[in-house]
């Protein structure tokens, strides 16, 4: 069976595995980072302070090298599906979680999406994350919209990706373009979730059958536990002989179970009796692969 899908390299988590070096040596232990913020870059404090800064809230919009910038929504994830073609799959970037804002900027010149980051009161960097955006390859985030901010302006998502718990203070979306830069305060409610550890969870039981009558229809239910002292979202995506079927997403209290259930009328994907219907799941645990006979003799 497939290893969990978790997102560790190919553009999926580009948090900066380098530092740059600081003018302050006088620095204590305790005032760096701790290890698991190790990858994150850390900002020429000289250029920072000489850089003029529009200090803003979610919602509001800035004026900066002839465009508009407005940045409508910040939002966390600890996975989130990404399209492949005519099928959908679910990544994770355990042990850090995905940060996206839904951003509109107005201009008639090339806006790069990399003058994008995250940055703390100490400096420290996430840079904008490449997530690899290609024919039939796409990621969806839960909040609208659902299509990334391309380089030309227009309305989009921009991501980022961020070590969980994040341990910084004073995080806020900051974008820089030439001398000029504009800076997003977090919302509290998010600052909160990013402070927490993730969540964790496990398959209590998967209902798929062996057979289906086939003019008729078959169920399938997931159910999930959480096995955290976290509430989180589990996301899953069920896909019918190997094309999208249709996500879901279960809001899971710490501790607690929640169940998913769908009917599939068997017709639709088998023609004749015998036909197999292949049913794959996947999400942030292990894959679960089924096979499903259509049975004439139970019409």
């Amino acid at each position: 069976m497939p290893s969990r899908r978790t997102v560790v390299a190919a553009g999926l988590v580009a948090i900066s595995g380098c530092s740059t070096g600081s003018s302050d040596e006088g620095k204590t232990d305790e005032n760096r980072q701790t290890e698991s913020r190790s990858n994150l870059t850390t900002a020429d404090e000289e250029t920072e302070s000489a850089t003029p800064v529009q200090e803003l809230r979610v919602g509001e919009t800035a004026d900066i090298d002839g465009a508009s910038v407005t940045v409508s929504a910040i939002d966390t994830q600890e996975s989130v599906y990404v399209t492949r073609t005519d099928w959908m799959d679910v990544l994770t970037a355990h042990p850090a979680r995905f940060v996206f804002a839904s951003v509109t900027a107005e201009t008639e010149s090339e806006f790069p999406v990399s003058r994008f980051s995250l940055v703390d009161d100490d400096g420290h960097t996430s840079e904008y994350t490449d997530f690899g955006s290609r024919p039939g390859y796409s990621i969806v985030p839960d909040s609208e919209p659902h299509q990334s901010l391309d380089a030309d302006g227009s309305e989009g998502w921009i991501g980022f990706s961020l070590p969980a718990p994040y341990d910084g203070d004073g995080l806020r979306l900051t974008l820089t373009a030439g001398n000029e830069t504009a800076t997003w305060e977090l919302p509290e409610k998010l600052v909160k979730t990013l402070r927490t550890p993730l969540p964790t969870f496990e398959y209590v039981e998967v209902e798929i059958p062996e057979g289906a009558s086939l003019d008729g229809s078959f169920e399938v239910s997931v159910t999930v536990r959480n096995t955290s002292d976290v509430d989180g979202t589990f996301r899953g995506s069920p896909n019918v002989n190997e094309m999208l079927y249709g996500p879901f997403s279960l809001s899971v209290p710490a501790g607690m179970e929640e169940t998913w259930t769908t009917e599939i009328r068997t017709s639709e994907y088998a023609d004749e009796n015998g036909d197999e219907i292949r049913i794959s799941l996947y999400s942030p645990l292990e894959t679960v692969e089924r096979t499903v006979v259509a049975d004439a003799s139970q019409s």
